[in-house]
């Protein structure tokens, strides 16, 4: 999800519509998604009952590229990295 947003802001339905080709269920979906935004990692970009697409925030931006070191290896990673 925070790749797909990476490239550009997106409706959750389509976010999740996206996601679910990769992922086995709806519920895996929405709880990541669930996640992410509480964690503050993505942001509607308009009023909380609107249809407004979400976007990736700077701390999102941050925990990605964390994750993607990680995927490269832990000699990859800096010890002790923050990275939410």
């Amino acid at each position: 999800m925070l790749g797909k947003l990476a490239e550009g802001p997106m409706r959750s339905e389509r976010l999740k519509k996206e996601t679910m080709m990769s992922s086995p269920t709806m519920w895996e979906v929405q709880s990541t998604f669930d996640w992410l935004r509480e964690k503050g990692y993505i942001e509607k970009m308009g009023p909380a009952r609107s249809t407004a697409p979400y976007r990736i925030t700077e701390s999102g931006l941050r925990f990605l590229r964390g994750i993607k070191k990680t995927a490269h290896g832990p000699e990859r990673c800096a010890a002790g990295e923050n990275i939410a």
